[in-house]
């Protein structure tokens, strides 16, 4: 990382060789701590707009722990959760979880999955949102969108 950003929240994966960190600078970097001369991947939140002049921060990070799936999730300091291919990097689905709750304006407050990694957990202000994951496509959710 650089520019001395804060880092608000890291995690490791599964198998203890990718470390993540969720970055003020609006990013998540991952690492593959075998090789830690440069990050394996680079992971920006969403624009703010179409003339965005900074990203938002990124605030939460996390692995799935157990179970077939090998995903990363990230939330921002606004609504939106982002879903990603833990195995490239490469693909993501954006949940604007707020306005899936109709709960607009409510930032994120925390992650965590459960249910051996099948359910993504999302703790808003005032509430819990649950997204089940559907194992036979991988990665896909009823609601958002994988750009």
């Amino acid at each position: 990382m650089g520019g001395g950003e804060s880092v608000f929240s890291t995690a490791w994966s599964a198998s203890s060789d990718l470390l993540a960190a969720a970055s003020q600078d609006g990013h998540v970097f991952v690492w593959d701590v075998r090789r830690t001369s440069s990050p394996l991947a680079r992971l920006p939140a969403s624009s703010v707009g179409p003339r965005a002049a900074q990203l938002p921060a990124c605030r939460s990070v996390k692995f799935t722990t157990a179970g077939p799936l090998d995903l990363l999730v990230f939330s921002e300091h606004t609504s939106n959760v982002h879903v990603v291919d833990a195995r490239t990097f490469t693909q993501q689905q954006v949940i604007d979880v707020a306005r899936d709750c109709n709960k607009a304006g409510s930032g994120v407050a925390g992650l965590a999955f459960a249910d051996k990694g099948r359910t993504l957990v999302v703790a808003l202000e005032e509430r819990l949102a649950q997204y089940e994951i559907d194992s036979l496509t991988r990665r896909t959710f009823t609601v958002g969108a994988w750009r």
